[in-house]
């Protein structure tokens, strides 16, 4: 198992020592020290790296032979769990060949015993200046992120930042609301961040993925039924806009519907009257809806009735406009 997990900006740098001979530990724990490393020494193979898969190292130093595991597969483990650890062999019976096998592998020297002293220290104080430089970038790109985040999408270019501005403007006004864009441009999120400004922030926020509504179910399952009202309905069910009153109704994919569901819809949108199966009187539901719909440089007359249904439509830019854009966004 790979472990992605990235530095603390704030602790020093950690190294594994793996090697048997106790007096080879003690003095680089001591040269390791003095660098400015946090040191961990372990005479077992199998112990070093069931520590790297429970927490992330900077550097490791690794004995070529071993008794109970050869110094070669540790390394190839060791890459294989965490590719930003570097690597460095030691051995006191250096050969041409387990060498170019340490080199081809990833490590980054290879160490002949007795240890060269001035060659150990040089070692260490590369790797923490690396470390270091490091730390410095994941620290300004975290600032970055915290300055440029929007509600689970980050974005520091002008298109970005004038979407995230529009999306300020409008949350606490609109109603209904028509999310556009190409695939992958988060509109889900940017349905979060109208429901999270608006007025209705503190009630619920339902979310339906509309590509996975069944037409023939479609209004008992958003408008509810009572008992009785056909074969199998043995109890009352309140409809999902029933279930958002007073908060926000999220339709993901709502071009997935069939026109008649849509127009239907529309009909709700307009009166914000239900009719419940089999109810006499109508169910007034006071919600506010957000529609996404994925589209590539759709004119609005193509929209169909999902963009009538609406009275605020929004565009969020493709990726491809967003140069100066965070290519990352995080879950809300």
């Amino acid at each position: 198992m790979k472990t992605n997990a990235r530095p603390d900006v704030h602790r020093r740098p950690l190294l594994l020592l793996v090697d048997d001979e106790p007096g080879v530990r003690g003095v680089i724990e001591r040269f390791a020290d003095r660098a400015g490393f946090d040191a961990l020494a372990f005479s077992s193979g199998h112990a070093a790296i069931e520590q790297l898969r429970r927490h992330p190292a900077d550097l490791a130093f690794i004995d070529l032979r071993m008794p109970d595991v050869d110094g070669l597969n540790v390394l190839r483990q060791f890459r294989e769990i965490a590719p930003l650890c570097e690597v460095a062999l030691m051995t006191g019976f250096a050969t041409i060949d387990s060498a170019v096998e340490a080199i081809k592998l990833g490590a980054i020297d290879y160490l002949c015993k007795p240890i060269d002293f001035d060659r150990l220290e040089e070692l260490l104080l590369g790797v923490h200046k690396q470390v270091e430089r490091r730390q410095r970038l994941l620290k300004m790109e975290s600032d970055l992120a915290r300055r440029f985040e929007f509600y689970g999408m980050i974005g520091r270019s002008a298109v970005m930042q004038e979407t995230f501005n529009l999306i300020r403007r409008l949350a606490p006004h609109v109603r209904n609301a028509l999310i556009t864009g190409e695939t992958g441009t988060r509109k889900e999120l940017a349905a979060r961040a109208l429901h999270k400004l608006g007025q209705r922030r503190e009630r619920r926020l339902v979310a339906v993925n509309c590509s996975a509504v069944v037409e023939t179910l479609f209004e008992t399952e958003f408008f509810g039924h009572v008992r009785g009202a056909f074969t199998g309905a043995a109890e009352n069910k309140a409809g999902m806009f029933e279930t958002a009153d007073g908060g926000t109704f999220f339709l993901d994919e709502v071009g997935e519907l069939p026109l008649g569901v849509q127009g239907k819809l529309y009909a709700f949108s307009s009166s914000g009257r239900c009719n419940v199966w089999a109810r006499s009187s109508p169910v007034k539901s006071m919600l506010r809806s957000l529609r996404r719909r994925t589209v590539t440089f759709a004119p609005r007359s193509q929209l169909g009735d999902s963009a009538a249904i609406s009275s605020t439509a929004s565009t969020l830019p493709p990726r491809r406009r967003r140069a100066a854009s965070f290519a990352a966004s995080r879950a809300s």
